[in-house]
């Protein structure tokens, strides 16, 4: 039943929303805030799944009281904020109804006062802010859509709610209008309500139990997110997880809610805003009007991994900053860490949120922002090297007894990560790569490895050497550009042409001209340039003749660099290869001819289907990389942290818990010389590993202080145990998250069992 995820207000006014995109709605706004969540979810948390269980268990039991007296009072519930939620109730529902609910959600949640946990006693606790007028609701996004509500009146319910303490509900003065004076006491601007005295009422009554359902409607599918309709048609999302996430809070001011609202310009941020997120991988937890102004939470890691949870976040908010409307001023917030995210709510109305201390601490570095500014935390810095910051800002937020560390993010830099480290081993690779040059076996040479085997190290060395003799070209496919038509092929195209990011668009077109002219094109450089996107379209721009165009001219261009130039390419990442660059590289395939005096293909990529068609290609050879052996997982420790020895007890659990993966031994170590438990001792200079700083980002300098350092270490004798670091757990549960829910259970299951077991005990 995906009703549940839509607001049943929403759905009644949704065909006037098709003609108009948003309504102004007279009714009575009630925001209600919960404390003790934060502290519940922070200390439940520490008892891993258990714990994220019971925290689901009891945020769903306080919310299925209320937000059915929400709706027996005839509101809607429109938005949860993780410890919140903000209710509409329409005009034609009578107000005294309204304070009837907000007095019966107090005495609800009395019963949550003291509640016993795994983690010991917690208190639930809440307070409520009442507000007659005029809202907006809406909707907002072309692909990815939310709805909004919105206006004055939604900040005044909000400021009740400040005004009240915990177990109170203060309204808003016309609300007072209704009551007698005995019914009420001033607070500052608005009144809190006299619960005991408006209960004596004679029209204070039981609420009348409403009809919840509501029937599907195929359009709720565009309000909620791909994941979560996968989960609750498969029937996984009932329990919350913890997981390891990056929060941004996104502050947004320049549209306003009163008579001169421009709805226009919010459509158009917040479209920016969901299109930016999607195209790295992100997700939209919610925009929300209310509580601290305008604000949208995005999420990088949940409900779906990446591997590079914060290096997307950051690429994705220095994309808002750069291309949001002059209009729109922002401040961002960005911090990662553990959080619990879950779909919360009562069995009619429900909606995904995520708590923790990580939420709360990303929503305090948003409030210490300035104007246009990023403010990230130190873990993200740690955790993203390719990016250029301000100085250490120590910041003293709200819930944390020290001073916080966090940056201003200038901008991010380009990836150089297969040009940061020496390789180390691979000898066989390498021999057998000298091999099939010499016999020339193939036009396309397939480097296959899963994460963290180094196919991005040995690519560079095997880059460097040809470079000595051959005119070499390397582009990099990204997860976000999967589905970006033409992606890989345009990326070459630039390369051959020189262009770099600073060339203006006419040097851009004049050094395309120059390159198309080598196959006899000068003439359709315009049109190239405008399918490039370096030049505007004029007219229509649906000409399907320009994709026809593109492919050939470009079959030209790819065949005559590497067959008359000799020229050797590689393609890292090709698992992220778009699919119109693919058939193009399928048809050259086709073209090209294993000739000694060719140049070559390189496709590096982790094992996937959607490469099958090149590894089977008569013109391929498929190198493949392999998990190190037991020794060589050994050598590559002493060698890379520069370690005259490793216990065997200590190195056993590390190679059980990485089965030679160099990436996962890699970041294991590093974890132990951040913790400590690498401890430095003097050698002789003849030890010192040359290595070039040019490309290192402050991260990799870390790692490469210890593999040129004059410095030797060894592992602390009291080390017992190792711990697998945030950034491994990540990588792994990336690839989980991309298996069906199908696949997934049948894991959860195996896990239990063990690694290796007979397939009849699954």
């Amino acid at each position: 039943m995906l009703s549940k995820y839509i607001p049943k207000h929403f759905t009644e006014i949704y065909p006037e929303l098709i003609k108009s995109r948003f309504v102004r709605e007279e009714g009575t706004v009630m925001f209600a805030d919960l404390s003790g969540f934060t502290n519940l979810s922070e200390k439940l948390t520490a008892k891993g799944k258990e714990g994220s269980e019971e925290i689901s268990r009891i945020i769903n039991e306080v919310f299925e009281q209320l937000i059915s007296l929400t709706s027996d009072g005839g509101g809607s519930v429109y938005k949860f904020g993780g410890d919140a939620i903000t209710v509409f109730f329409p005009k034609k529902v009578n107000r005294m109804n309204v304070l009837i609910a907000a007095i019966q959600m107090q005495e609800a949640i009395k019963k949550f006062d003291k509640i016993e946990t795994i983690a010991g006693e917690c208190s639930v606790k809440m307070k409520i802010g009442i507000a007659y007028g005029i809202s907006i609701i809406g909707r907002l996004g072309e692909e990815n859509k939310q709805y909004f509500i919105a206006g004055e009146i939604l900040d005044t319910a909000c400021e009740c709610e400040h005004n009240a303490v915990q177990g109170e509900i203060v309204i808003s003065k016309d609300i007072v209008a209704d009551l007698s004076s005995d019914k009420y006491e001033k607070r500052n601007v608005f009144f809190k309500l006299n619960i005991d005295r408006l209960k004596e009422d004679k029209n204070y009554r039981k609420l009348t139990k409403r009809t919840r359902d509501q029937k599907d409607s195929d359009w709720f599918k565009e309000y909620i997110d791909k994941e979560l309709i996968v989960r609750e048609e498969s029937g996984s999302i009932e329990k919350g997880e913890l997981r390891n996430c990056v929060v941004i809070f996104l502050n947004f001011t320049g549209v306003e809610y009163g008579k001169s609202f421009n709805y226009k310009l919010l459509n158009e941020f917040f479209t920016l805003v969901a299109q930016t997120a999607n195209k790295y991988q992100g997700f939209i937890n919610k925009i929300d009007m209310g509580d601290k102004g305008n604000k949208i939470i995005m999420l990088f890691g949940a409900p779906v991994s990446t591997e590079k949870n914060e290096e997307f976040a950051l690429r994705a908010v220095q994309d808002i900053r750069l291309n949001k409307p002059k209009e729109i001023n922002i401040r961002i917030g960005i911090n990662n860490g553990n959080i619990y995210f879950g779909v919360v709510g009562a069995e009619h109305r429900r909606e995904f949120t995520v708590m923790g201390n990580t939420v709360n601490l990303s929503a305090r570095l948003m409030a210490s922002a300035a104007e246009n500014e990023i403010i990230i935390s130190s873990k993200i810095m740690d955790r993203v090297p390719e990016i250029e910051t301000g100085k250490e800002r120590k910041l003293k937020l709200k819930g944390v007894s020290e001073l916080f560390s966090a940056f201003s993010l200038k901008k991010m830099l380009e990836t150089s990560k297969s040009k940061r480290f020496k390789l180390i081993g691979r000898k066989r690779e390498q021999e057998e790569y000298k091999r099939i040059l010499s016999e020339k076996r193939a036009v396309l040479i397939n480097i296959k490895a899963e994460a963290g085997l180094g196919k991005s190290v040995l690519v560079n060395k095997l880059f460097e050497d040809r470079k000595k003799e051959s005119e070499c070209y390397l582009v990099n496919c990204l997860s976000y550009t999967k589905n970006n038509p033409y992606y890989l092929a345009k990326e070459f195209i630039a390369k051959f042409a020189d262009v770099n990011f600073l060339d203006t668009a006419k040097e851009k077109i004049r050094k395309l001209g120059s390159l198309l002219r080598t196959v006899g094109e000068e003439d359709n450089t315009d049109v190239f340039a405008v399918f490039m996107g370096w030049k505007d379209q004029e007219g229509k721009s649906s000409d399907p003749g320009l994709k026809d165009l593109f492919t050939e001219v470009s079959l030209m261009l790819f065949n005559k660099i590497i067959s008359e130039d000799k020229a050797v390419i590689f393609v890292e990442d090709a698992h992220w290869i778009d699919s119109a660059s693919a058939d193009i590289f399928l048809a050259l395939l086709n073209i090209l001819e294993a000739d000694r005096n060719c140049g070559c293909i390189h496709f590096v990529f982790r094992p996937d289907n959607i490469l099958s068609s090149f590894e089977e290609s008569k013109n391929a050879y498929n190198l493949e990389l392999k998990n190190l052996e037991y020794d060589e997982g050994k050598e590559f420790i002493l060698e890379k942290f520069n370690l005259n020895t490793i216990p065997a007890k200590i190195y056993e659990q590390i190679s059980q818990k990485t089965k030679g993966n160099p990436f996962f031994i890699e970041e294991i170590l590093l974890g132990l010389k951040n913790d400590g438990n690498l401890i430095p001792v003097t050698c002789s200079d003849h030890d010192k590993i040359k290595f070039d700083d040019k490309f290192l980002s402050e991260r990799d300098k870390k790692l490469s202080e210890l593999e040129k350092s004059t410095v030797k270490y060894r592992l602390k004798p009291s080390l017992k145990s190792i711990i697998i670091p945030d950034n491994v757990n990540d990588m792994v549960l990336a690839r989980i998250d991309k298996l069906d829910e199908n696949s997934k259970t049948i894991l959860k299951i195996a896990s239990v069992i063990g690694r290796i077991f007979q397939f009849d005990i699954l």
